[in-house]
């Protein structure tokens, strides 16, 4: 090797980024570099000419290293993880590597790679990964007892609120000629409170089941869904002479007891929000479409959707609520209609554990379309899917 190239190995060699020790067969060091220096606290110097045992009295004393050093001097290739380190204080992945001559071992070259950021980042992933566990061990906990807490408050709220409205309806009837129009309005006033909030406690019940689902996909005939939900409204239904028409609906993998509340929420919504005197005229269908031809973030490209479309022709609302009517306890129209403000924030959440989203379009007095997307699902989502 001319004494040009033997320069430019030198250079290469002390500018690398690793520490680079080269021992002869007789370990003895020959080359040690800069990083090899920086890394270890041992200058050039001191360990030049010396055996690598007297430079580093640790690397005989390791069973791994001396291991792994004495199988690169038969020409094989070793490597020593950062744990199995002893050069300094740092934290270094050592290689072993035999230096070849034909098919004789000249010597070992001992290449120390700096892995102190890498181990870093591992270590604060780990601590992050069980802190985060962890908190979600607490999460889990605090979530079965708000659901605990939510079971028992609205079935604790069921019986009294019952027992009060009760109570007022024999006392309007008993006591009645006796009261004022003024005081049977405020009783009627009292008896309206009782009942949205024994509407609200089934509400925030039916929201917390949503989560704690027990149930199992179930190949479901969708025209039997809207007979069920037809058949619970069917009060509010003939005393507003609605005209609802449904359309031919496909078979869908699902669960059973959320989709009757979709349709008996969308389908009492179209009920309610109508002008007096106007007969309600709703229709409901269905489509298959690929989420690759859905422009919505929600959409997965890969998965089909079975799309439900209801539409009514209620008194609509202002485009800019699209999205604020999906929000728990959101009542657009204030006092001017009966409910919760829960009816579609459930009906969103119905919508999210079939893997989908669900969409509204409407102009005020003239109408909405509400858009339900559920992924057609191939077995069970995870919860919070």
């Amino acid at each position: 090797m001319s004494e040009l190239s033997l320069c430019l190995v030198e250079k290469v060699i002390q500018s690398s980024i690793d520490g680079i020790i080269v021992l002869d067969k007789e370990e003895i060091v020959l080359a040690w570099n800069t990083r090899a220096a920086v890394f270890t606290g041992i200058p050039e110097e001191r360990a030049l000419g010396r055996s690598i045992g007297e430079v580093m009295p640790a690397i005989h004393s390791s069973l791994t290293v001396h291991s792994a050093l004495s199988n690169a001097a038969k020409g094989f290739s070793s490597f020593v993880p950062a744990d199995q380190n002893i050069c300094g204080s740092g934290v270094y992945e050592s290689h072993y590597l035999p230096i070849m001559e034909g098919e004789e071992v000249m010597g070992v070259l001992h290449v120390l790679h700096d892995v102190s950021h890498r181990v870093k980042t591992e270590n604060e992933l780990r601590a992050l990964n069980k802190s985060l566990a962890e908190k979600n061990r607490e999460l889990k906990k605090y979530s079965a007892e708000l659901s605990a807490f939510t079971h028992l408050t609205s079935n604790e709220l069921r019986d009294p609120m019952r027992k009060i409205y009760t109570a007022i309806e024999l006392l309007m009837r008993e006591e009645g000629r006796r009261l004022s129009d003024e005081g049977k309005r405020y009783f009627r006033q009292i008896q309206g409170s009782v009942q949205r909030i024994s509407l609200l406690a089934d509400d925030i019940l039916s929201l917390s089941d949503l989560d704690n689902r027990k149930d199992r996909l179930s190949e479901i005939d969708l025209n039997s869904i809207f007979l069920i939900a037809e058949k619970r409204l069917q009060e509010q239904i003939s005393r507003s002479c609605a005209v609802i028409s449904c359309g031919p609906l496909p078979m869908y993998r699902g669960y059973q007891p959320m989709l009757i509340q979709l349709f008996k929420h969308l389908l009492e919504n179209a009920l309610k929000f109508r002008d007096p005197g106007t007969k309600p005229v709703i229709s409901i269908s269905a489509e298959n479409l690929p989420g690759s031809s859905i422009r919505h973030r929600h959409a997965n490209p890969k998965s089909d959707y079975t799309v439900l479309h209801f539409t009514d022709n209620g008194i609509g609302f202002d485009p800019e609520y699209a999205r604020t009517i999906f929000r728990m306890f959101c009542r657009l129209n204030g006092n001017d209609y009966p409910g919760t403000g829960c009816g579609l924030a459930l009906c969103k959440k119905i919508t999210v554990m079939h893997g989908g989203f669900i969409g509204a379009e409407s102009s005020p007095g003239k109408g909405s379309s509400f858009h339900c997307y559920l992924e057609n699902l191939s077995e069970n989502p995870p919860p919070n899917h």
